[in-house]
């Protein structure tokens, strides 16, 4: 009915909905009609190759849960590779810090959007209030990415980890972090603080994480990983801790507490703050390596250390 004749005999076309704007549309979401509706675009613009965020507002409960059901959906047009949610402007609600490591020739870019609504969709590109961009190709700015409050300002900074960065050597890796606040397009060469790694193709930065305020100082701590560093034999991995209050160029080696892999090959690759798992008033650490061989071949390993004596 496009002339509100039904049946009319006249043409109609396949439109499919663009969501990010980025003028290829979703081939999974479509609507028949004479000519294009607003937010559609042509049939030969149909598959949309965009990457997509699934966020569920907690409590989830208990069971499986189709990702049509998540309160918010963050659309990236690059690959996805880590994402980070906390109220960084202070407005009581959740904001998402979302990159993809892959982009821009492998540059990586990264996006942080402002929260403070449900049940939505958002285009991380468009819907930005800051954008970081990698400096060099193959870098992979934000294949790790945490927001935390470093300096005890009551909001959080960005931290961004380029593991392949040229930083202390060739991939030895580099972690970016940026102070709140923070918006427009930023390069990662602006950054506030830059951590390099130590050796060649330690990829320092594989994954970055804020562990909470372990010692209690009003300044939270950040966990980061070297899987590919000889600390501990080739390839065991080395893991980091460094204390709130980053800035300049802070080297590795001066991190408050390091962690070396068990034996060659663990790739000590994981850090996640556990909270007081402990029960001793202190927040907990765990670092982890899936190719720990102590329980049997690549069968992987987690090591819980209490925050009260990092």
């Amino acid at each position: 009915d496009c002339d509100t004749v039904v049946d009319d005999g006249l043409t109609t076309y396949t439109w499919y909905f663009d969501a990010d704007l980025d003028s290829f549309g979703d081939s999974t979401v479509s609507t028949v009609s004479c000519s294009v509706p607003a937010g559609y675009v042509t049939p030969s613009h149909a598959g949309d190759a965009d990457f997509e965020v699934f966020i569920e507002f907690g409590p989830t409960g208990i069971g499986e849960m189709p990702a049509s059901s998540s309160d918010l959906t963050v659309t990236l047009e690059t690959d996805y590779t880590d994402a980070d949610f906390r109220d960084a402007d202070g407005d009581g609600a959740d904001d998402v810090l979302v990159a993809g490591g892959w982009s821009n020739s492998g540059a990586g870019v990264a996006y942080y959007v402002e929260g403070g609504s449900r049940a939505f969709v958002v285009n991380a590109r468009s819907s930005a209030v800051a954008t970081f961009a990698g400096e060099a190709s193959y870098d992979h700015l934000g294949d790790s990415v945490a927001l935390c409050d470093l300096d005890d300002d009551g909001h959080a900074d960005a931290i961004l980890g380029a593991p392949y960065a040229d930083g202390g050597a060739a991939s030895s890796g580099l972690v970016h972090v940026f102070s709140w606040s923070y918006a427009g397009a930023i390069s990662a060469s602006a950054a506030d603080a830059k951590l390099p790694g130590t050796a060649e193709r330690d990829n320092f930065g594989m994954k970055v994480e804020c562990l909470g305020d372990l010692d209690v100082d009003g300044r939270e701590e950040v966990g980061i990983t070297a899987p590919y560093a000889d600390s501990g034999g080739l390839r065991s991995g080395t893991g980091y801790i460094f204390f709130g209050g980053l800035a300049g160029t802070v080297a590795a080696a001066s991190a408050d507490t390091v962690v070396r892999g068990d034996a060659v090959d663990d790739q000590l690759y994981d850090v996640i703050g556990l909270g007081d798992v402990t029960d001793d008033g202190a927040l907990d650490v765990v670092f982890g390596s899936s190719r720990n061989d102590d329980g049997g071949t690549d069968g992987g390993a987690a090591w819980i250390f209490a925050g009260g004596g990092l």
